[in-house]
């Protein structure tokens, strides 16, 4: 695109210097040249706008100053005139077209008000430059111009800009008002009144009729029309009179004026013209593309309104008066719009619901004073109304009401948005409801579970004495039938006596320290020492027991004490416990890895096996009391299910952390993390923390 329009810069510029020779090998009967009387600054601006781009605009200035200088030397109109109108016509093209253009490749526009007056900045600054430099420049190397010269020369400037740009420029789409006939005699009817204006015999006292046509074809026509017209007027009125015919030229010989004075007439009825055709056409374009805009508004916001169907919108004049229903109140109210338009909302308000909002806002029992009074005071939340159905349900709708204001600030109405909630709050009455059942049941719960763990801490306390005693005289008929003749027998009977006592003995403590922590009574005994011995002292008491079970069991610490501030007590449950599962949940033939390590900031005990492992799913639940996993039910491995609940809460009153890694038949691996020195919070028990204990 920008290829083709370099292409036609050339011709055109050509065909302005042929419009130029032609008009100085013409002549005129007045006594300047029809160079000031139609300025080709202005046609060679048009042109760079038309046919160049940006960057060509400097060059294209100077060739139509050059097309100047060459046709005025050609036509004999001597250096110092050619010259100074090579100057205006290089300044006032390349002034033109730079400030309509604003700089940029696409041609200029005359689409809007802001662009019109941009237009007219440049039209006046290009007719500065014309006049200095003209001016100035055949003052100093000619004879000076004279003040009617002067206002010939601004008054060609401007009214020839006015006339001969805007067909270069954009304009507005804006299409005609008129119909075909009615156009078509705008196009016959105003250059026939031209012509009886201005040619030999015309009518003078038609001069300001042509105005009036021009405005009103303005109104009538596109914008292009308009612009067409214009130039059209201007044309015939300024060749007119540099030719010697028409009411202006009439003016030198039957009044006595100049021909300066009277072709500064001639140029005043032609910018007259433009400024009476011009800003009407631009005004109409600008009405045009407001219109289209409010209309593009208008329909997207019927649209919305039509699409929220679940949404009641109601729109009201400053009485209170419905003006807007929209399809979610059709919907949610019953009611069609024809029914309400025109009315107040209370056809569908419940009356005492009104009266109510008007008592506490103070005012009367009307939709309008109502919502007059509500924007006063500032509320402007969703409140909730009760509103009626045309077939007399209830319903409750949550409400925001808002002004309607204009730009001024004046309240024109009232918009009412509102969703109904009706079925929301009956929902939440009766979650309300059953929360509060279930907040009974709680309690009752708590009282429940209260006494069971009294009882589990009562029963536990009371068996552990008599299971005490059961297990020491055991071992006493032990000693005392060593010589017995069925010995044998009788020491295998008090074996499974001591081994089911004391499996009972270890739940009773579980139990014992279960309650403890349930109950937030488990408390530390804090002391200073070497994990390495709480660790190798589990280790071998783990070897002894082990018995034919065929395991490789490996240990390894540190050389160097893991010193560690803790309830020995308490750890070394921790450890046994740990080994103790490990040896249960890996088969003979399996590997079990002991480890200890310390940075001097924590201690970290790790028990590793390959055995059976633990499927994610049990993982979730591994420290929940009483829960034993698939593989423990299903190969009847002994235990309680408390021993890691234990071990968590311990580990937790001590600041540290338990974790585990485990996949089934992969084995498990279980890490302990501890402080090595206990802080003031480690000292406190892990739920006066509010860390959870169990997992």
């Amino acid at each position: 695109m920008r290829q083709r329009r370099r292409l036609l810069l050339l011709p055109a510029l050509a065909l302005l210097g042929v419009f130029y020779a032609f008009s100085l090998a013409e002549g005129t009967r007045l006594d300047l040249d029809v160079a000031l009387v139609f300025p080709t600054g202005v046609l060679g601006a048009g042109i760079l706008l038309a046919t160049g781009v940006a960057r060509d605009r400097d060059w294209g200035a100077l060739a139509v100053g050059a097309l100047v200088l060459g046709v005025g030397l050609w036509a004999d109109q001597g250096w110092v005139w050619a010259t100074g109108l090579a100057l205006a016509a290089t300044g006032e093209a390349w002034l033109l077209a730079r400030i309509a253009s604003r700089g940029r490749d696409e041609p200029a526009g005359l689409r809007s008000f802001p662009e019109a007056i941009l237009v007219m900045g440049g039209v006046l600054a290009a007719n500065v430059w014309r006049l200095a430099a003209l001016g100035l420049f055949v003052a100093f190397f000619g004879e000076p111009l004279d003040a009617r010269q002067l206002f010939v020369v601004a008054g060609a400037g401007i009214a020839g800009a006015l006339a001969g740009l805007p067909p270069f420029l954009r304009l507005a789409t804006r299409p005609r008002a008129a119909s075909v006939p009615e156009a078509v005699a705008y196009w016959i009817g105003l250059p026939t009144a031209v012509l009886l204006v201005f040619l030999p015999g015309g009518r003078p006292e038609l001069m300001f009729g042509v105005i009036t046509l021009l405005a009103w074809l303005a109104f009538r026509s596109a914008m292009w029309e308009t612009v067409v017209h214009n130039a059209v007027v201007a044309t015939v009125a300024i060749s007119a009179t540099a030719y010697g015919y028409g009411p202006i030229h009439a003016l030198v010989t039957d009044s006595g004026f100049s021909p300066e004075r009277a072709l500064t007439v001639g140029f005043g009825f032609v910018t007259a013209c433009a400024l009476c055709a011009l800003p009407l056409s631009v005004m109409m374009a600008d009405q045009y593309a407001e219109q289209q805009a409010f209309s593009a508004q208008r329909s997207m916001l019927n649209d919305v309104l039509e699409s929220a169907g679940s949404t009641v919108i109601i729109a009201t004049d400053p009485q209170g008066r419905i003006t807007l229903f929209n399809t979610g109140a059709k919907t949610i109210l019953g009611y069609d719009e024809d029914e309400v338009v025109g009315k107040s909302p209370a056809v569908f308000l419940d009356p005492q619901e009104l009266a109510n909002w008007a008592l506490a806002l103070r005012t009367e029992a009307d939709f309008g004073q109502v919502c007059r009074a509500l924007i006063w005071s500032g509320k402007s939340e969703p409140m909730d109304w009760t509103y009626l159905r045309k077939d007399g349900e209830r319903r409750l709708l949550s409400m925001t009401i808002s002004p309607i204001q204009t730009e001024h600030g004046t309240i024109t109405g009232y918009l009412c948005a509102a969703r109904d909630v009706t079925e929301r709050v009956q929902a939440e009455q009766a979650l309300q409801t059953a929360l509060a059942h279930e907040q009974e049941a709680v309690e009752r719960l708590k009282a429940v579970d209260g006494v069971k763990d009294q009882f589990v801490a009562t029963v536990s306390h009371e068996l552990r004495t008599p299971m005490a005693s059961i297990i020491g005289y055991t071992e006493m008929l032990q000693d005392a039938l060593a010589d017995h003749p069925n010995a044998r027998a009788l020491l295998d009977f008090l074996d499974r006596i001591d081994r089911n006592g004391n499996r009972m003995l270890v739940l009773i403590q579980d139990l014992l320290t279960l309650s403890r922590v349930e109950s937030h009574d488990l408390e530390l005994v804090p002391e200073v020492v070497d994990l390495r011995d709480l660790v190798t002292g589990a280790y071998d008491d783990l070897r002894t027991r082990l018995g034919d079970r065929r395991l490789d069991v490996s240990l390894r610490v540190p050389p160097s004490p893991v010193t560690t501030e803790c309830d020995p007590r308490m750890i070394e449950q921790v450890i046994t416990n740990l080994m103790s599962n490990a040896v249960k949940f890996t088969p003979d033939g399996g590997r079990i890895m002991i480890s200890l390590r310390s940075n001097g900031t924590t201690s970290r005990f790790v028990v590793s096996d390959n055995g059976l492992g633990i499927s994610e799913t049990d993982q979730e639940r591994l420290f929940s009391r009483f829960f034993r996993t698939f593989e423990a039910e299903t190969r009847q491995i002994q235990g309680s299910g408390l021993g890691l609940t234990i071990v968590q809460a311990i580990v937790a009153v001590h600041g540290g952390s338990i974790t585990v890694d485990s996949a089934v038949g992969r084995g498990s691996t279980f890490a302990v993390e501890l402080p090595c020195r206990l802080d003031d919070a480690a000292r406190e028990p892990a739920w006066e923390q509010g860390a959870p204990l169990v997992s």
